[in-house]
Parts: C-alpha cells; structure tokens; sequence
C-alpha cells in the first residue's frame, strides 16, 4: 500500500468518515441509553458475592484504583505511539474497533444489571467524582486495555509485550479487588475484546484512508 499523503476529505475516503462518525454517535447513544435503562428500569439490582472479594478482603485503595486507570491511559498511549507512522492511513480501522467494542458492551450491559460492588452512590478511579456508570458486565477498563494490546503487540518489541501484559494481567485484579467489578466482568472484557479483534481483523487493510 502506498504511504499516505491524501487528505481525509478526499471524495473517496468520505465513505470512511462517514462510518467513524456514525460510530461514534451510535456508541455514545447505546452507552447512555444502557445507563438510563438500568438506573431507571432496575433501581433494587443485587449486589452479588465473588470468590475475588472473599479472597483479597482489602480496604478500598485509591491508589489502586487510580493504578487501572493509569494503565488504560498507558494503553491508549502506546498505541498511538506503536500506530504514529500509520495512524492517520489506517484510524478508521482503529476507530471501528473501539466502536464496535464500547457499543456492544452497552448493548450487554442491561442483559445482567447487577448493582455496582459498592453501590451507586460510589463511583470508581479518576471519575469517581464526576461520572457513574452503571453497566458492570462486561468490564469497560480491562475490555478496552485488551483490545488496544491484541492491536498493537505486533507493532512492539518482545519485552514491551511482556510488561503491557503484566500490567493489564494485574490491573484486571485491581478491578476486582478494589470493588470496581465483580470477577466475571473482568473475563468478559477480555472475552468481548478478543471478539471484537477477531471480527474486525480480516477488514484492517479495508478500513482504511486511502491515499491518491
């Protein structure tokens, strides 16, 4: 494929704007229509028990919490950085992904609407004081982190691989352990993420900018 020198705007990528933006509103109405259908429709949801809690019984911990949002922010991060050369060629493709992902999981949010471990009333990490989400399965935080580290593991070297999957293998705990998902959400973020880059990996080199 030739190195990208066009503008996005070119009457043949217009399809491929049109897909991002159509994305992105979709998504955002899917996430806040699942919020107001689980804190209208579901006030009394369960909180449920989990081995994890059982096991690691640790007072909460903002540090902990900030910890796995620090790590989606790394993630988001090095992927930009792992992409920089190619990114403006093939965003539409990445963009797709996030999509399909965040979508989907609103869409699953009000099949089980549990309770948030800690209630409504406490929010979780660097948001905990601005936004409440109340979708818990699958998990948004560990979900995403995956999906942007099966995108970007063969744009970065071995031992970079390794720290990143250290990292995400242990902020996946955190979720738990800090009560800001139950352990099942966990394995379904990763569950749905895998799945959304299966679906979309046979279409990377269609979901693209061309160039002229």
């Amino acid at each position: 494929m030739k190195i990208f020198n066009s503008s996005i705007f070119d009457r043949q990528n217009n399809g491929r704007v049109l897909i991002i933006l159509l994305g992105v509103s979709v998504t955002l109405m899917l996430s806040a229509a699942s919020d107001k259908i689980i804190s209208s429709s579901f006030p009394h949801r369960l909180v449920v028990d989990d081995i994890i809690f059982r096991l690691f019984a640790t007072p909460r911990s903002l540090i902990f919490e900030y910890y796995t949002d620090v790590v989606l922010i790394s993630m988001i991060a090095i992927t930009v950085w792992a992409w920089k050369d190619d990114m403006k060629q093939y965003f539409p493709y990445l963009a797709v992904n996030a999509c399909l992902f965040y979508s989907t999981r609103a869409i699953i949010n009000v099949l089980t609407p549990l309770q948030r471990p800690l209630g409504d009333a406490i929010s979780h990490g660097l948001l905990r004081d601005i936004a409440i989400q109340y979708g818990m399965f699958p998990s948004g935080h560990v979900g995403f982190a995956v999906l942007l580290f099966l995108l970007t593991k063969d744009r970065i070297e071995m031992n970079l691989r390794n720290i990143l999957f250290v990292l995400i293998a242990f902020q996946a705990l955190l979720m738990v352990i800090t009560r800001g998902h139950y352990s099942i959400d966990v394995v379904g973020g990763i569950l749905l993420a895998y799945f959304v880059y299966k679906i979309l990996q046979p279409y990377k080199e269609r979901l693209v900018f061309y160039s002229k």
